[in-house]
């Protein structure tokens, strides 16, 4: 039996990095001495979906090549895995890892990766998926597009012309921006994604003022 992994350590797959219980990093030497080994510690970072590979079927290698999945460990688990009957390990559950060898580099392809296969999905499983993502959206944001256009109407209430390029692109930001205040207001003011938005899109307008000499 190999060395034990030291207790209170975890792997971020994210970070491609270990951490104690406190979050602080251990190191590089830590990080040489056990990445080969890196799945078996506590996983953070890993996201666990439905595998689209499945025993029993045959799937390309990044290199080239097929191999014949046999078997499979740990249904269910962040760490779940199907082997070939050579006995090597690919990972098949966690989204951004599919088909990995496992022990091996997440920033180095291994030629012996599996290819990820394309599962078909109808029309209809698409638009029931978009239906689940406005259901999720409209939690945050509600039915923030009610609000914008009492929003323009109070700041353009004579309308507005636009007749040239540049400003159809400065007022698709400045709509943008009126976008996400509106949702951050929605949020009852807690959202920050949308105020790291606005201060984006204010700059990208900014810059386009700059370009064209027009700072007042």
């Amino acid at each position: 039996m190999g060395t034990p992994i030291p207790e209170g350590i975890h792997y971020n797959l994210q970070h491609n990095n270990f951490y104690d219980a406190n979050g602080k990093g251990m190191g590089d030497a830590f990080f040489r001495n056990w990445h080969s080994r890196s799945h078996e510690f506590p996983q953070q970072g890993v996201t666990v979906v439905t595998s689209p590979f499945k025993v029993g079927g045959t799937y390309k290698m990044v290199g080239g090549g097929e191999v014949t999945l046999i078997s499979e460990h740990c249904p269910g688990k962040d760490h779940h895995t199907m082997a070939c009957k050579d006995g090597i390990h690919r990972y098949v559950a966690r989204k951004g890892d599919l088909g990995r060898v496992t022990g091996t580099p997440h920033n180095v392809p291994d030629p012996r990766n599996l290819v990820v296969p394309v599962t078909p999905i109808s029309p209809a499983d698409l638009l029931a998926k978009m239906a689940d993502t406005y259901r999720e959206r409209n939690k945050v944001y509600g039915d923030n597009w009610r609000n914008v256009g009492n929003v323009m109407m109070a700041l353009f209430p004579d309308g507005i012309e636009l007749l040239n390029a540049d400003a159809f692109n400065r007022w698709h930001l400045f709509e943008l921006i009126v976008v996400k205040l509106t949702r951050f207001a929605n949020s009852r003011l807690t959202h920050a994604d949308s105020i790291h938005d606005i201060a984006v899109y204010a700059a990208m307008i900014e810059a386009a003022i700059i370009e064209k000499g027009e700072v007042k």
